[in-house]
């Protein structure tokens, strides 16, 4: 009888104590420097222009990309030449190192009846990139 009564005492006990919410209360501070966080910005290719070269009615046509250098002082490993078509298709022309900043294309003929654009994107070391403004339409 004895060991049932604990038996309950600490059962009650049990499930009283898991009812009542824990609670502590720890407060301290302390002061650090300013570390400030640099912030960095990738800036694209200034001066983008494409010129058309030749216009060959079988095979396509050639032009010329030039572009002066990012502005961007860290990290600039190179450029990627992206052409774009009015389908809403996107694809990687070429790419370059970051000395580089004019290469010749061809842009196959059959391409041409969905206004191909061209722009410059900045590539960098950390992953980050920025991309010029899309030229305009190439023409023969």
């Amino acid at each position: 009888m004895k060991r049932l009564a604990t038996l309950i005492g600490l059962t009650v006990a049990v499930v009283l104590g898991a009812s009542v919410p824990a609670s502590a209360l720890y407060a301290d501070s302390v002061s650090l420097p300013d570390a400030g966080v640099a912030t960095m910005t990738v800036l694209p290719p200034r001066s983008v222009d494409v010129t058309v070269t030749r216009c060959h009615p079988v095979w396509g046509v050639d032009a010329t990309v030039t572009w002066s250098s990012s502005l961007t002082t860290r990290g600039v490993t190179g450029y990627r030449v992206m052409g774009y078509l009015n389908t809403g298709s996107a694809f990687v022309v070429t790419e370059t190192n970051a000395s580089t900043t004019t290469v010749t294309i061809n842009v196959p003929r059959d391409y041409m009846n969905y206004q191909p654009r061209i722009s410059v994107v900045t590539l960098t070391s950390y992953g980050w990139t920025a991309e010029s403004a899309k030229s305009s339409v190439l023409a023969c």
